[in-house]
């Protein structure tokens, strides 16, 4: 088997931060991914404050450690590329490891980047170089929240009558998972209007509520003042029943139609996620698709266009 060698750009939460005090079996940074996969061999991290690149290494006992993203591309001469900088410093990175002669696929985190135009020239550069890229949507990849949209759209639930989300940390960085996962489940949106919107988590991207018309189908987004807590719920009612995913998606609870009383619902049941281990189903599929020669499930053209999705909601957002 071949061992994709790796390296990660950014030291921050995603990177590793999550998983610094979280039980052994949780996989919810990039650098546990590679910890758990046979597959790859992660050699190196980078980090533009160098005490941060030093203790993320030391932490997580990564051999080399480098704060210029030029000298570890060319001292390390990665296959694989983690993308884990501030979103706004994923376009110039995105295109300094498209342009780099070893590089054959990147895993970049959301948002692809800010600016539409910018991810259009980087898909297609991507496509042009036959690197893949792969976009951390990581419910996508997530075995449960992808049997409910087998369930969705094989009509096990009957029409989707409308739905309500919520979520914190701007729409472009937070609310794109939200938006991603709803094209998932119900496909493109025909309308979009935002209501009202705030800059807390950026001045760039705002968090908005807004609705959101699917086929018909109305979904409120309501987006809240950033908690001491992680926000991100989602509520499908269907004539079937109800389905909420919760606690960011970490639990599914289903309320079906009672087929002895048909106006009432039964008790919820209630399906733990693999949410915490999503990252390591991520890294399966890049692998996969690297041994095999085929896409991944979030590619680049699937993230452009969750972005240019988030970015309207974002630009009428700021003109209000």
């Amino acid at each position: 088997m071949h061992t994709w060698k790796a390296i990660i750009l950014g030291c921050g939460q995603i990177a590793g931060g999550y998983d610094t005090s979280a039980a052994p079996d949780f996989i919810r940074t990039h650098v546990r991914a590679y910890a758990a996969c046979p597959e790859t061999n992660l050699t190196a991290v980078m980090d533009v404050d160098p005490a941060r690149a030093h203790a993320f290494a030391e932490c997580w006992q990564v051999p080399r450690h480098y704060h210029s993203l030029e000298e570890i591309l060319h001292q390390e001469q990665p296959e694989l590329v983690s993308i884990c900088t501030p979103d706004g410093q994923h376009a110039d990175d995105l295109q300094t490891c498209l342009g780099f002669p070893s590089v054959r696929a990147i895993w970049c985190e959301k948002p692809l980047t800010l600016d539409v135009a910018k991810a259009e020239n980087l898909v297609a550069q991507a496509q042009k170089n036959g690197i893949i890229l792969a976009v951390n949507y990581q419910r996508q990849w997530e075995p449960a929240h992808q049997e409910l949209v087998r369930e969705i759209r094989s009509g096990t639930w009957g029409k989707i009558l409308g739905a309500h989300a919520a979520y914190s940390k701007g729409i472009l960085h937070n609310g794109s998972h939200l938006i991603s996962l709803l094209r998932g489940l119900l496909g493109e949106p025909e309308e979009m209007h935002v209501h009202d919107a705030f800059c807390e988590y950026s001045p760039k991207d705002p968090t908005v509520d807004a609705t959101l018309i699917f086929s018909g189908i109305p979904v409120r987004i309501v987006g809240l003042p950033d908690p001491p807590y992680p926000v991100f719920e989602l509520t499908l009612y269907a004539e079937g029943g109800t389905i909420r995913l919760a606690d960011s998606g970490k639990r599914i609870l289903r309320r079906r139609r009672d087929p002895a009383q048909p106006n009432m619902l039964l008790r919820a049941h209630e399906t733990e996620t693999q949410l915490d281990r999503a990252l390591h189903f991520a890294l399966e599929d890049i692998c996969g698709a690297l041994r095999e020669g085929r896409g991944v499930l979030v590619d680049g053209n699937e993230a452009l266009q969750t972005l240019k999705l988030c970015s309207q909601l974002a630009q009428e957002g700021l003109r209000l």
